[in-house]
């Protein structure tokens, strides 16, 4: 009697486990369903190809400009990815529209060092008499290289106001701040559109096991758990995140939520899943696996790599970003 009766609870309790588990899986209510159709949708993640050189860096970032300009006319939406340089270049350009190549031309003449000279002499190839005084002779090598930017058609702006360098003219530092002013006034312009345009921009941590913070530690500003892999950096990281090559272990610790990330959406690229799931508070996108995986009932979305040259977007633009998954509209 003992027997069949421990025989029926048992029974009760792994049927009363397996129906909660279908449960959750078959009734997770999409947000957003109201306004995206339940089915297959495929999200198209554009990686710009970041160039290296100087002059090609003006190129990108004029054909930005004009890109922005287009998605808010058209009310067009992107979702982008970007590398490791071009985030740095940004965040240096938004904290004063220069990047750092630029440096060097705003330095006061009379304070540059030898290599600084060096590098202006590599760089600026223009006859100047040097009997002039060599701080004037940097000086005038300085606001070459501003008035090269300001008349350059990448810089973004017409070129109506064009101005000439002046060989026969002694420049003074008056005169560069203000070329510099103007440099920078037309690259403010990029930074106050961006703040208007549907734009999903993710960052790709190419290796997520690569300490890139080594006094992280020392700040103890978060506690992790000691058998995460992933580096610390990472797991802080606020933006939208796409993470290259994590390892099958990690992603395992990641579905069973013993992974935690400050940035809302998570892309893993992986070998075991594809799909999406809701892990405590983020949405973690799952890319290159073998075993499909969808936590909202009738939703199966897919997120395809492209990388593209940035010229390349500026007839393109999507229905859906991929926040619009997580946020109702």
């Amino acid at each position: 009697m003992h027997k069949i009766m421990l025989i029926l609870i048992l029974s009760i309790v792994f049927s009363s486990c397996t129906g909660v588990v279908k449960i959750r899986e078959r009734y997770h209510i999409a947000p957003f369903e109201k306004k995206i159709e339940k089915g297959n949708h495929k999200i198209t993640l554009y990686q710009l190809k970041y160039p290296e050189k100087y002059e090609e860096k003006l190129k990108f970032y004029s054909d930005f400009n004009i890109l922005v300009k287009k998605l808010i006319i058209s009310n067009s939406a992107l979702n982008i990815m970007y590398s490791e340089e071009l985030k740095q270049d940004l965040l240096r350009l938004e904290q004063n529209y220069m990047l750092s190549e630029e440096y060097v031309y705003s330095k006061i003449a009379s304070e540059l060092s030898l290599d600084d000279k060096s590098k202006i002499d590599k760089e600026i190839d223009i006859k100047i008499d040097k009997s002039v005084g060599e701080a004037q002779y940097y000086i005038n090598k300085q606001v070459y290289f501003w008035y090269e930017i300001l008349n350059s058609k990448d810089i973004g702006e017409t070129n109506r106001n064009r101005k000439e360098y002046d060989f026969k003219r002694n420049y003074t530092e008056l005169d560069k701040e203000e070329l510099i002013r103007n440099v920078k006034s037309n690259r403010k312009e990029l930074f106050e559109l961006i703040k208007e345009v549907r734009l999903n921009s993710v960052f790709k941590v190419e290796n997520p096991y690569k300490d890139r913070k080594k006094s992280y530690w020392d700040q103890k500003e978060v506690e992790i758990l000691r058998d995460v892999n992933i580096i610390p950096d990472v797991l802080k990281e606020n933006e939208y995140i796409y993470l290259q090559g994590v390892r099958e272990e990690d992603v395992k610790k990641i579905l069973s939520e013993r992974i935690e990330f400050a940035s809302r959406i998570v892309i893993v690229e992986n070998s075991l899943y594809e799909g999406h799931v809701l892990r405590n508070s983020n949405f973690i996108f799952l890319v290159g696996g073998m075993y499909k995986i969808n936590y909202y009932d009738g939703y199966e979305i897919n997120i395809e790599v492209e990388n593209v040259e940035l010229v390349e977007l500026l007839g393109r633009g999507e229905k859906l970003l991929l926040e619009d998954f997580i946020y109702p509209q």
